[in-house]
């Protein structure tokens, strides 16, 4: 036995002169021959810079239970490894190693000291490696490592059994073959390995890369179950792999790639095989689901070991080095998509939303060749296939649609050639045909250029929906080619000629195929560096004008505005006129000649755009067809000043200020402002127009030119002068015109074969609109408006509130002469009619309801107006529906008033040689409104148009002197109404009226043969009279009692009733003593009275129809004069009539 203690042990080796020194506590050696070893124990530590490393050796030999030669078994802890020795070797992979580790070996080894079996567990805290050539990584919190191998001796193979590695994020088992030099050969010292386990990406992400998103955002959450094995054949090494990855999410910023939950699954086969300063791997087999989705590929890649590494420079150069790579590809592919709900996460935002897919989509992709890399795609959807992806595409039904690429990728030159593009939907199809990429490289250009083609366009517009809401149709085909240099300073160049296209923007412009047209569109910009603007010119040209746009553009960091300059001349402006459908339409049968000038200019910056617009021609004529001579020959001119600014906080907003607009076409001038808002709609092609504020003024000497200007007024003939001044302020669905003035010296016109003249001012303000109807008025004023419509001449001086609702004000109308019909049928809506069908109960019904509509609605609109007028007319014509007949009055004048309800009206006329008065009142706001009205006529001359308001009610009486009528009546507003609308309809009024007429002729029948007996020269057939009394009492039921008396050669009396129905029955008789009694008292006693003939018939049109006549009998003459008019029974009527009046004077 051989007993250590507390012994010091440094080892001295010539490449490694600070190894840390070993203190030795105890070291022992029981039963030790030079045959058998025996036992060793020993403890010991490691100094070390600030703890030691405790550690413990027990070594045995020729112990019964030993199958070896000798076991040893060591322990240690808290080893810094930074202290360490590394081997110093080329192919060592690592540089420096630093950490705590602390882990057991134990070791089996042979008769000739070789070890045969070795098992080892290691973990290590704080683990910091810094690979060979790269970076240090990140700190590893804890590492562990467990094997369990046999070592062969003579070939210094290591198999092991077992092997479990656990790293943050990996989490590995399985067996492998290595050889003993694997510290210094690396990976070359690999036979095989065969691992299965679990990867969760983002932790090895950050394990290696400090942070666990890979550039561009990239971030995988979740585990992956992984299966990889590996064998090498002499040189050649093969790998295999299977990744299920089904619970991992991949994101992309906020996006989710792929979430979990998602099927995917990536198996791989390659190999890898060594080359002169290069490594080849050859794909196998490539293979990745996802969900239903695969995608294969297969071939071979070259690594060339001395490739400078661009992964930290720019984007260029990491451009220039991927099209180096792709020279070292050759591989080929295949993809099936049958399931793009999987694919979703990876499109465009706006194809996400309702992407589709029945049916499958198949593709093939290939990057070959030897110098010269050929890269080709297509992808193709089928005929049944239906495709979908939102509003950005959807695939016609029927057709199928195909995308091919094709390009040559030179390495050497760094370029991109013979590009192909080419998209087809059914037989439509658009290409991009000798495209060229040139990546700088030796000094350089970078330039790209190609030509570009489309046939019958509107197959591929159709399958592009957002298109569809532009409202523009396009049709045919058009050629092109585009160009770029982009290094130095930027140059870009694109011509389009669209001859054989055909397009259609709406009402704005219209272009069809055959005709020429071409487009051309240059980009300038500053060298790199140097600063300065960008450019942007535009022409674009047809056959008969032109069209120059010039937009300069600041730089970034350039607080100045961009400019925008334009012009342009139309040579023809016939060629507008056929281009623009609104203009066309705007002109219609018209002809429009002349040149154009266009010229323009606009300031704009990221929120605001001012801008001026003039149009300018010398020449313009516009004709209609039919007409040699232009109606319009001279100058236009049309500036606009304005600024076009967006909301910052609402960016579909929009304002619009026109601050200056002038126009003058021919004699009419215009000038303008307004303030508009444009708001663009999601759900609807183009902007929405929502003006604020606007204020137009329009005004010529020549009105005669509107007409010749616009031809649907050319049937007024509008001629003279006027103005006229609009404020307005709203919205397109409502508004109000602030103020309008209408101001004229003396316009002329023609309106339904009428001559019509105005001359002065009518001012108007806060004018209500809304769906383009005037729903209110605040005021109307005008004091010298002088109108002439015919012979009808008039001024009116007006001061009116709210005209159309609670008027009120004053009015004054000064008539010279004014025809009541022919006014109002002139004004009245062609068509109106006189009311069809019979004049039954069903029609008076209908008239009864729809005056109560028009009661309710005067109680509405006019209960509480406060408004009075007058009217003052030298002649003014009325006219009378129930007879048909016109009457002329003279020194007219009416005084009206309607406040809160209560209306009252007064006129006074001179008629036939007479007067007439009249007072009419009413309250609209009772219950069951009533109209009274008082009405005379006084002296007037029974002319033959007086004639029939006698015969209206007295069929067969001629007036040829005098006529006086008084009549004081009620009657419900209602039946006024009511006969306004249909003249049928009968007034039931109550009251009283009296009447007076001279110098007359009755015409009747004859009287009893044995009265002319009695009474010789008694003619009834034809009487004449000196003077006549009439007296009328209207009854509630619509009927009217009538008592008249005439003073001729024999005094006559008639009495009787008319009932609602104008149906009549009266008696004629004698009256003995008539003369010397006054008419009221014949009336009250009904004295010297004598029947002769009874008559019963009918009143229509003022005639007397269907009359039937009788003569009383005897008893029935005797029972009238000796009873029913007796003095005592006629006194005793008047007392019960009047009982607190005396009786009447007797006659």
């Amino acid at each position: 036995r051989i007993s250590v203690r507390d012994a010091e042990v440094s080892l001295q080796l010539p490449d490694q002169p600070d190894l840390p020194t070993m203190r030795v506590g105890n070291l022992e050696l029981q039963q030790g021959l030079v045959s058998q070893l025996g036992r060793v124990t020993m403890t010991a530590s490691l100094e070390q810079q600030k703890t030691a490393a405790p550690m413990s050796l027990q070594i045995s030999s020729g112990q019964p239970s030993q199958t070896s030669a000798l076991d040893a078994a060591f322990h240690f802890a808290n080893l810094d490894l930074s202290q360490i020795p590394l081997p110093r070797g080329r192919r060592f992979p690592l540089r420096s190693l630093a950490g705590r580790c602390g882990g057991r070996l134990k070791l089996k080894i042979s008769d000739n000291l070789q070890v045969e079996q070795l098992d080892m567990e290691l973990s290590v805290n704080k683990l910091k490696v810094t690979p060979t050539g790269g970076r240090t990584l990140p700190t590893i919190d804890l590492a562990g490592l467990k094997l369990s191998a046999a070592v062969d001796s003579a070939s210094e193979q290591i198999n092991i059994s077992s092997l479990h590695v656990r790293l943050p994020g990996v989490n590995l088992a399985g067996q492998a073959s290595i050889y003993a030099d694997i510290i210094t050969d690396g990976f070359d010292a690999v036979e095989r390995f065969d691992l299965r386990g679990q990867v969760q990406p983002a932790q090895l992400l950050a394990m290696l890369r400090g942070r666990e998103t890979l550039p561009g955002g990239l971030a995988m959450v979740g585990q992956v179950t992984t299966k990889i094995a590996g064998r090498r054949d002499g040189e050649n090494f093969s790998l295999s792999s299977a990744l299920q990855a089904d619970g991992l999410t991949i994101r992309s910023g906020t996006r989710t790639l792929k979430p979990a939950g998602r099927k995917m699954k990536l198996g791989l086969a390659v190999s890898i095989q060594p080359r002169y300063r290069a490594l080849a791997i050859e794909l196998q087999q490539g293979r990745l689901s996802l969900g239903k989705n695969i995608f294969t590929a297969t071939g071979q890649v070259i690594l060339p070991q001395d490739r400078p590494d661009n992964t930290s420079k720019t984007g260029l150069a990491m451009a220039q080095q991927m099209l180096q790579a792709i020279g070292d590809i050759r591989a080929r592919g295949t993809v099936e998509l049958n399931e793009l709900g999987d694919m979703k996460p990876l499109l465009p935002p706006g194809a996400r939303a309702k992407i589709h897919l029945v049916g499958g989509l198949s593709g093939t992709w290939q990057i070959g060749g030897s110098r010269f890399t050929r890269l080709t795609a297509s992808l193709r959807a089928g005929t049944e296939t239906e495709l979908g992806f939102g509003d950005l595409l959807v695939k016609p039904a029927g057709r199928e649609m195909a995308v091919d690429f094709s390009a040559v990728a030179e390495a050497e030159a760094m370029t991109l050639g013979d590009i192909s593009i080419d998209f087809s939907v059914g037989k439509s199809w658009a290409s991009i045909e000798k495209g060229y990429v040139r990546l700088p490289s030796r000094g350089a250009t970078m330039k790209i250029a190609g030509d570009f083609q489309a046939v019958a366009i509107e197959g591929i517009l159709a399958s592009l929906p957002r298109f569809k809401t532009t409202g523009a149709s396009v049709s045919g085909g058009l050629a092109g080619d585009f160009s770029a240099k982009l290094t130095q300073r930027t140059e870009i160049a694109c011509s389009v000629d669209m001859h054989e296209l055909a397009l259609g923007l709406g009402d704005a412009f219209a272009k069809s195929a055959g005709k020429p047209m071409s487009l051309t569109v240059k980009v300038d910009g500053p060298e790199p560096g140097q600063g300065g603007p960008w450019t942007l010119t535009a022409r674009a040209k047809t056959h008969q004008a032109r069209l120059d746009t010039q937009l300069t553009l600041p730089q970034a960091n350039d607080a100045s505005t961009a400019t925008a300059v334009f012009g342009g001349d139309i040579d023809d402006m016939g060629w507008l006129a056929e281009a623009s459908p609104a203009l066309s339409k705007a002109l219609g049968t018209g002809l429009v000649k002349g040149k154009l000038n266009i010229a323009g200019r606009a300031k704009l910056s990221p929120n605001k755009a001012d801008f001026l617009l003039a149009c300018k021609s010398e020449n313009l004529a516009y004709l209609a067809r039919t007409q040699a001579q232009p109606v319009v020959n001279g100058p236009f001119t049309l500036n606009i000043t304005g600024t076009l600014a967006s909301s910052p906080s609402e960016p579909n907003l929009a304002t619009l200020h026109l601050r200056d607009v002038q126009s003058q076409l021919g004699q009419i001038h215009l000038l303008a402002d307004a303030l508009v808002e444009l708001r663009r709609d999601q759900a609807r092609p183009g902007v929405t127009l929502l003006p604020s504020k606007a204020h137009v003024s329009v005004w010529t000497n020549q009105a005669q030119s509107l007409g010749r200007l616009l031809p649907a007024w050319s049937r007024y003939a509008p001629a003279g002068d006027f103005f006229a001044d609009l404020m307005w302020q709203g919205s397109s669905e409502a508004g109000t015109i602030t103020a309008a003035t209408f101001y004229a010296r003396g316009l002329q016109g023609q309106y339904r074969g009428k001559d019509v003249f105005l001359r002065g001012t009518v001012q108007l303000e806060n004018i209500q609109l809304a769906n383009d109807k005037i729903i209110a008025v605040g005021r109307m004023t005008t004091d010298d408006l002088e109108f002439r419509a015919g012979k009808n001449h008039g001024w009116l001086l007006a001061d009116i509130c709210s005209p159309l609702a609670r008027p009120s004000g004053k009015f004054h109308a000064l008539l010279e002469y004014l025809d009541v019909k022919e006014m109002t049928d002139w004004l009245a809506r062609p068509g109106k009619q006189t009311p069809p069908g019979p004049f039954d109960q069903a029609r008076q019904d209908w008239l009864q309801a729809r005056a109560r509509e028009v009661i309710a609605s005067l109680k509405s609109s006019l209960g509480q107006a406060d408004i009075s007028g007058k009217i003052s007319a030298e002649q003014l014509n009325v006219f009378d529906e129930k007879v048909s007949q016109k009457y002329h009055t003279e020194q007219f004048e009416l005084d009206m008033s309607l406040r809160r309800g209560k209306g009252d009206l007064t006129y006074l006329a001179g008629v036939c040689g007479g007067g007439t008065r009249g007072h009419l009142e009413t309250n609209i706001l009772d219950e069951s409104p009533t109209l009274t009205s008082r009405i005379e006529f006084s002296d007037v001359i029974a002319t033959a148009e007086i004639q029939p308001q006698i015969m209206l009610y007295f069929p067969g009486n001629v007036v040829s002197g005098t006529f006086s009528r008084d009549e004081h009546v009620t009657y419900p507003l209602r039946d006024m109404i009511a006969d306004a609308i249909d003249p049928r309809y009968r007034i039931k009024q109550v009251g009283k009226a009296k009447m007076v007429a001279t110098d007359g002729v009755v015409i009747g029948r004859a009287a009893p043969k044995f009265m002319v007996n009695v009474f010789p020269r008694l003619n009834l057939t034809r009487y004449p009279y000196r003077h006549m009394t009439g007296y009328s009492d209207f009854l509630p039921d619509g009927s009217a009692r009538n008592e008249m008396f005439f003073f001729g050669s024999y005094d006559l009396y008639m009495q009787g009733v008319t009932d609602p129905t104008n149906a009549v029955n009266y008696t004629v008789g004698l009256i003995l003593f008539g003369s010397a009694v006054s008419p009221e008292a014949l009336r009250d006693w009904k004295q010297g009275r004598i029947p002769m003939i009874k008559v019963r018939g009918k009143i229509r049109d003022g005639k007397l129809i269907d009359d039937v006549v009788s003569y009383p009998l005897p008893n029935e003459t005797l029972f009238d004069v000796f009873l029913k008019n007796s003095m005592v029974y006629r006194a005793w009527v008047n007392l019960r009539k009047k009982p607190d009046a005396r009786p009447p004077d007797l006659p």
